[in-house]
């Protein structure tokens, strides 16, 4: 089963879906590329109105009755794409539920250009507050255009989440084949869409699963797009 770890299909609450028409055209969009699941991760900062909680739980409550009505069995699960700033970390530990579906691990972004000691910084505080950090679409950080320092952070305990999109060329070819070498030394953990509407950044999950059965194998093809989401939904620890 292919699930999507990394989706703005939520309307209304960020850059993803404009209103519940667009949201059903990308239930549908994603339905039709084989997707059965889907982790709703709106965009989560430390100035969100108070209200944006509640707003987020009535959103997606309204949004699984519908996904259930247009194709029974389509499962959505609760999360956030943290930007990660210094009360994050607090913010965790005091128990606010920003992690994707209320287990121990959080989706985590960060400016392009972050400095790599940042990086690694949030990566030990998010862990301090007894998380477990997956990096949203790791291939945007400049930081990590070396090899040495991704196997780094995953050593010390983070997880990489990449989008299909990016695997496909979305940033050039030259960038791309960088980003193959990743996946062929088994550095990436999950794959995720990253959609925010149905056409423009939309859900490419088929086609990049089929590329990386072709280049990197069945089984690590099932874990990438499909078997570590789903671990990662139920808890269950990825590391070694």
């Amino acid at each position: 089963m292919m699930i999507d770890l990394h989706c703005h299909i939520l309307p209304g609450l960020d850059d993803g879906a404009k209103d519940m028409e667009a949201c059903r055209e990308m239930l549908e969009a994603a339905w039709a590329d084989g997707i059965r699941a889907i982790v709703a991760t709106p965009h989560f900062n430390s100035q969100m109105p108070a209200d944006y909680m509640k707003r987020r739980n009535l959103t997606l409550a309204a949004v699984s009755r519908m996904a259930e009505k247009l194709h029974p069995g389509f499962r959505l699960f609760p999360g956030f794409e943290l930007y990660f700033d210094s009360t994050i970390p607090d913010q965790l530990a005091a128990g606010k539920p920003l992690s994707l579906n209320g287990t121990k691990y959080v989706l985590v972004e960060f400016l392009p250009g972050a400095e790599y000691s940042y990086i690694q910084r949030a990566v030990q505080e998010i862990q301090y507050a007894g998380f477990w950090p997956v990096l949203a679409h790791m291939e945007r950080y400049e930081a990590l255009a070396e090899e040495e320092r991704i196997q780094e952070l995953i050593d010390m305990g983070a997880f990489m989440q990449m989008n299909a999109g990016s695997l496909l060329g979305r940033y050039g070819w030259k960038r791309t084949r960088q980003l193959w070498t990743y996946v062929r030394k088994e550095q990436i953990h999950v794959i995720g869409c990253d959609a925010h509407d149905a056409r423009i950044r939309g859900f490419r999950m088929t086609e990049c699963r089929k590329a990386i059965g072709k280049k990197a194998g069945s089984e690590y093809q099932k874990r990438l797009c499909g078997g570590s989401a789903l671990a990662i939904i139920k808890g269950e620890y990825l590391g070694e």
